[in-house]
């Protein structure tokens, strides 16, 4: 999604951009990291934790400026150490006070995988569950004990990202854009489009093109 930061003048740190093929890669490697992307957090860090994830920056910065012979090693692992820290982070300070990996992470992690292969094809819940080898039950308590939303939930706010991308960056209709992405009814897109907007898909086109 195209996005953009607006930072309090007394901000300082860093944005790591990480692609979603890569941190595919990291999260089969090591199912414990899908916690960490499964819901936004804020991540207290000690001060040991947030040094070295400053010196791993350095080293980010560094190396993806130079790409020297074997860079794409190094990056690989100041990327690991962060992700790392910021796990740890994440289990240490939870607010329930249990472990965020397990089970319910990495289930909510490959429905999410599924999902973004498939949303457009507007599938029931059940076949997802199914897909997953779980029960639609077992589906929902996961996703709303990581990402606190349904499994609908989930569904419908993939295709809104897409509508929007849709409608601010192509010509296409409403009509067109409904159809694309699965539903065989504009009408009921719009609706739906609206209530999780809070503005119909041709307000939301006219408020970004006389957006400055």
């Amino acid at each position: 999604m195209v996005h953009g930061f607006h930072w309090h003048d007394d901000s300082g740190g860093s944005v790591i951009t990480v692609a979603n093929a890569y941190w595919d890669q990291l999260t089969h490697r090591d199912a414990d990291c899908a916690a960490l992307f499964s819901t936004p957090a804020i991540v207290p860090l000690g001060n040991e934790a947030a040094r070295s994830i400053t010196a791993q920056v350095r080293v980010l910065r560094r190396e993806l400026g130079l790409a020297a012979p074997g860079y794409r090693t190094a990056v690989d692992g100041a990327l690991a150490a962060v992700a790392v820290h910021a796990l740890r982070g994440l289990v240490d300070h939870s607010s329930e006070h249990e472990p965020v990996r397990g089970r319910h992470a990495d289930l909510v992690a490959r429905f999410r995988e599924i999902v973004e292969e498939r949303f457009r094809l507007r599938e029931p819940v059940g076949v997802y569950a199914s897909e997953l080898g779980v029960s639609a039950t077992t589906l929902r308590v996961a996703c709303g004990r990581i990402a606190g939303k349904s499994p609908a939930e989930i569904l419908n706010l993939r295709a809104l990202i897409e509508a929007k991308r849709a409608l601010c960056y192509t010509n296409q209709t409403v009509t067109e854009i409904a159809y694309g992405l699965g539903f065989i009814d504009p009408a009921y897109f719009s609706r739906a489009f609206t209530r999780y907007a809070g503005c119909s898909p041709r307000q939301f086109r006219r408020d970004y093109e006389g957006a400055p």
